[in-house]
């Protein structure tokens, strides 16, 4: 685990991938996780479903679409809903392009993804993941970084304090 000099290293998602790209929560533009987090995904559902493009997601929040959780996400996948695959598949395009930078940058044996949408849509989106890494070049003749689905849900953050407090003494 690398934490940096700050304490604020590892967030994968505020990798900046595109600097003209839509404003994250963190207040950058363009990171990782303003393509690809749940906000992202949910932004782009909604932007499609105004103009138009048919989705189960209408049916499944009774036409009042203002929020679109992991768990509508994973009922849409099992319905196969083509708007819902093609932005989940984007997003997880984004993810696995994000996992060969961090793959460039530190060679780390393991890159864990975590998160709402990872837990309910993981079986989806964790085959386009790796086939994103595997299809690039240096990544593939170099190392063999394993890429996972976190294992902790919700108590990761919880668990990672108890670790974290726990060898600072």
């Amino acid at each position: 685990m690398f934490a940096g000099s700050s304490d604020a290293a590892g967030e994968l998602g505020h990798i900046i991938v595109d600097r003209n790209g839509p404003l994250c929560g963190c207040g950058n533009h363009g990171c990782l996780e303003a393509f690809a987090g749940r906000k992202a995904i949910e932004r782009d559902l909604i932007k499609a479903i105004k103009k138009g493009e048919k989705t189960i997601l209408t049916k499944l929040t009774g036409k009042n679409i203002v929020s679109i959780k992991s768990k509508l996400l994973k009922k849409a996948l099992a319905k196969k809903d083509k708007l819902t695959i093609r932005v989940l598949k984007n997003a997880a395009e984004m993810i696995g392009l994000g996992c060969v930078s961090i793959s460039h940058i530190f060679d780390p044996d393991c890159i864990i993804l975590g998160g709402g949408v990872i837990e309910a849509c993981g079986g989806f989106m964790m085959p386009i993941i790796h086939k994103t890494v595997e299809r690039d070049n240096f990544i593939s003749k170099v190392t063999k970084t394993r890429i996972l689905c976190s294992e902790l849900s919700d108590d990761a953050i919880i668990l990672g304090g108890v670790v974290l407090a726990k060898s600072a003494k």
